[in-house]
C-alpha cells in the first residue's frame, strides 16, 4: 500500500485481485479453451500456468498471514518456483526458462494486485542476472542442483572484510532482506581493508543461506 492510500481501497483492490485469479482457476476446471493462453509471451508450460494460478488463489487465503508473520514462508517460495518465476533468469544452458521483461513483470504485477509485499519477493526472480558477469564454470556450480533458485542480499551496513590467503574473512549483522527468509542463496556487501596498494573497495559475497544465521528485524 502507498504512503497516503486509504486502507479501505486497497483491500477492496486486493479483493478484485482475488475474484478475478479464483476466476481464473474455475476456468481452468472447467476446460475453458480461454484459460490456456499464457502471459508469459512464449510457449509457456501449461503446467507451470497452472501452478501459477494455484499459487495466486493460495496467497488469497494466506497473504495476511505472511504480513502478520513479516515474511514470505519457503513453502509459498516453493509453489513460486514451481510456478517458473525463480527460474526466468536462470540461463537455459543451466535449465532456465528465460522470459523477457514485460512478461515477467506481468506475472508480478498480478501477484502484487493480490499481495504486494509477495509481489516484491516474487519480483526477485530477476535477480540471477547478477550472476552473468561470473564465469561459467562457477555459474555451473551455482545451478548444480537445479534452476530455480531464489536470490536475496543485504547490503548495508557493509562489514569489514579482511584479505587473508585464498580469500576474503568476514563476519557481522546486515539488516533484513528482503526474501531472505525464503532464500537458497544469500549476498552481502562488505568493504575490504585499503593495503598499502589498494584502495577501500566494496565487495559482495555470496553463500548458501546454511552458512547464514538469520534473525528478525523488521524496521518499518
Amino acid at each position: 500500500m502507498t504512503s497516503g492510500e486509504n486502507p479501505d481501497t486497497a483491500a477492496v483492490s486486493s479483493s478484485i485481485a482475488c475474484s478475478s485469479a479464483r476466476t481464473r482457476i474455475e476456468r481452468r476446471r472447467d476446460d475453458d479453451p480461454q484459460h490456456h493462453r499464457t502471459d508469459r509471451g512464449r510457449a509457456g508450460s501449461a503446467a507451470r500456468d497452472r501452478a501459477f494460478e494455484d499459487a495466486l488463489e493460495v496467497l488469497c487465503d494466506r497473504r495476511d498471514e505472511f504480513n502478520q508473520q513479516h515474511f514470505v514462508p519457503p513453502d509459498y517460495i516453493a509453489m513460486l518456483k514451481r510456478a517458473g518465476m525463480y527460474r526466468a533468469s536462470t540461463p537455459a544452458q543451466f535449465g532456465g526458462e528465460p522470459m523477457d521483461p514485460s512478461s515477467f513483470m506481468k506475472l508480478v504485477e498480478r501477484i502484487s494486485a493480490v499481495d504486494p509485499a509477495t509481489g516484491w519477493v516474487a519480483s526477485f526472480g530477476s535477480s540471477l542476472v547478477y550472476f552473468s558477469a561470473l564465469p561459467v564454470a562457477t555459474q555451473a556450480k551455482i545451478y548444480a542442483d537445479g534452476p530455480d533458485l531464489a536470490y536475496a542480499g543485504g547490503l548495508f551496513p557493509m562489514q569489514e572484510a579482511e584479505k587473508v590467503d585464498g580469500g576474503y574473512l568476514c563476519s557481522g549483522l546486515w539488516q533484513f532482506a528482503s526474501g531472505c527468509r525464503g532464500a537458497d542463496i544469500l549476498a552481502s556487501v562488505s568493504q575490504v581493508a585499503p593495503t598499502p596498494t589498494e584502495c577501500r573497495s566494496p565487495r559482495s559475497w555470496t553463500r548458501p543461506t546454511w552458512r547464514s544465521w538469520r534473525t528478525g528485524m523488521w524496521p518499518v
